[in-house]
């Protein structure tokens, strides 16, 4: 888990969300806000303002895509469930073992 006073990813960022509660959600998204304990906004599913609560993650983040929690909020995910997505090489396989 990550304790630093810097999130793993960044707003526009696509990162993969591995959950085992809801693996129905599992799949490539892209981060639209980065949130700690405490940060308020504005739900999109329920309009309602809301709070941030974070038990055991030091970072939670919203996505591009709204992703309901099934209980008409907005998903806010902590940062343990999401991985990142890696880009392609440019280079092939064959090519990169002859520059070895």
């Amino acid at each position: 888990m990550n304790r630093s006073n810097q999130p793993l990813y960044k707003v526009g960022e696509t990162v993969i969300l591995q959950s085992k509660r809801r693996p129905e959600l599992n799949g490539e998204y892209v981060i639209r806000c980065v949130h700690r304990d405490g940060d308020r906004y504005i739900d999109r599913l329920s309009k309602a303002p809301a709070i941030v609560r974070l038990n055991h993650h030091p970072w939670a983040y919203r996505f591009s895509e709204i992703v309901d929690n099934s209980k008409g909020l907005e998903m806010i995910i902590g940062e343990e469930y999401l991985r990142k997505k890696h880009t392609p090489g440019t280079v092939s396989f064959k090519r990169l073992m002859e520059l070895v």
